[in-house]
């Protein structure tokens, strides 16, 4: 991993995006749970970096191809044992999502679900202006990396790789 790296607040690093956030006229946040949502003025897309100097994910930064090469290296057992991989990213909390699959369970940093019968594990972040998900599908041997310079990754399909492992 070449690419993934941790930055200081205002630091400025080659090709990294800025991270976009819909606010309303007066710059309150939009389109998030719990965020008061716009009256009859349309919301404006306002650069993260202006709201928030620095956020809770603690200023990681990654490529799609380096997150790629990370669960490469985890499902090879290039970082673990086959036996320890399996414990950290085998469910072991109930951890439903609201209309997501009921059998979702949590593991080590994982998320470990089923989906029409069909086994992924991942994990998610984000913060203002920034969204991740990483997925593996280990009983196929694929991989679904999805990097957003906006809020939420569900809504926004920003930048998508795929390998056959």
């Amino acid at each position: 991993m070449t690419d993934t790296d941790w930055r200081e607040p205002g630091q400025q690093v080659p090709n990294l995006a800025h991270g976009y956030t819909r606010v309303d006229e007066e710059g309150n946040p939009v389109d998030r749970p719990g965020a008061p949502q716009p009256g009859s003025a349309p919301a404006r897309l306002q650069k993260a970096s202006e709201r928030v100097p620095g956020n809770p994910s603690g200023g990681a930064a990654s490529t799609v191809t380096d997150l790629l090469r990370f669960t490469q290296a985890l499902q090879q057992h290039r970082l673990l044992s086959a036996e320890f991989t399996d414990v950290v990213t085998t469910g072991k909390v109930p951890a439903p999502r609201p209309g997501g699959p009921a059998d979702d369970r949590y593991a080590y940093g994982f998320d470990d679900s089923r989906l029409h019968g069909v086994r992924i594990v991942g994990h998610n972040g984000g913060a203002t202006g920034a969204g991740a998900q990483v997925d593996m599908y280990p009983d196929l041997g694929y991989t679904v990396v999805i990097l957003s310079n906006y809020d939420d990754v569900t809504a926004t399909r920003s930048a998508i790789a795929c390998t056959r492992s």
